[in-house]
C-alpha cells in the first residue's frame, strides 16, 4: 500500500482496497494497546520467566553437588584400594559405574550453564522490549509519520487490509505470552 502525495489515503496498487491514514493509525495504535498486555500480565511473564531460571538453576546445583560427591566416593575407593580394603578384582564394579555417572554430569553441566545463561539473556531482552513497546504506545499520538512509518516497519510482520477489516500481524511476541499482538480489526468507515 501506498500513499498519494495529494491524499491521505492508503490505497493498493493491485486491489485498489483504500483506507485514510488517520483511521489506520487510529487501529495501529489501538492493536499496539493489545499487544502490550497489561502491567500485571508483564509481571506475570516475568515471573514465570524467573521460576523457570530458578528450577534450571536448582537442578544445576543439584548436579554440580551430586559430581562432587560422586568425586569424594571415588576417592574413597582408591584410599581402600590401596589400603588392600578391596580386592583388585572387585574394584572395577565398584568404581566404574561411579566413572560413568561423573562423565554424564560433567558432559551434561556446560549445556545447562548456556541453557541458564540464555534464559537470563532472554528474560533481560523481553523486559526491555516489553518497557520499550509500552513507552512507544505512550508516545505514539505525538510522533511524526515518518517516524510511525519506520516503526512501523521494524516491528509488523504484515497488514491485510480487506473490503470488511484489517489484519495487523504484530512481528515479536514473548513467548510466554501468547497470540495476543495477531488479532483482526473491523473498519470504521470514512
Amino acid at each position: 500500500m501506498y500513499v498519494f502525495h495529494t491524499t491521505n489515503v492508503y490505497t493498493c496498487k493491485f486491489c485498489k482496497n483504500r483506507i485514510p491514514v488517520a483511521d489506520i493509525d487510529e487501529i495501529y495504535h489501538e492493536q499496539l494497546k493489545s499487544f502490550l498486555f497489561t502491567d500485571q500480565d508483564i509481571k506475570s511473564y516475568l515471573s514465570q520467566t524467573d521460576e523457570v531460571i530458578k528450577e534450571k538453576e536448582s537442578l544445576l546445583s543439584l548436579q554440580t553437588t551430586e559430581a562432587e560427591k560422586i568425586k569424594r566416593e571415588m576417592n574413597e575407593l582408591v584410599t581402600m584400594r590401596l589400603s588392600g580394603e578391596i580386592s583388585k578384582e572387585s574394584f572395577p564394579k565398584h568404581y566404574k559405574p561411579l566413572e560413568e555417572r561423573l562423565n554424564q554430569i560433567e558432559n551434561q553441566l556446560p549445556e545447562q550453564m548456556a541453557e541458564v545463561d540464555f534464559l537470563k539473556i532472554q528474560a533481560l531482552s523481553s523486559d526491555t522490549i516489553l518497557y520499550n513497546a509500552k513507552d512507544l504506545y505512550d508516545r505514539w499520538p505525538q510522533m511524526p509519520f515518518e517516524e510511525k512509518r519506520t516503526i512501523v516497519e521494524v516491528i509488523t510482520e504484515n497488514i491485510t487490509v480487506g473490503k470488511e477489516d484489517i489484519d495487523i500481524k504484530l512481528a515479536y511476541i514473548p513467548t510466554n505470552l501468547g497470540n495476543a499482538g495477531n488479532k483482526q480489526r473491523n473498519l470504521r468507515g470514512p
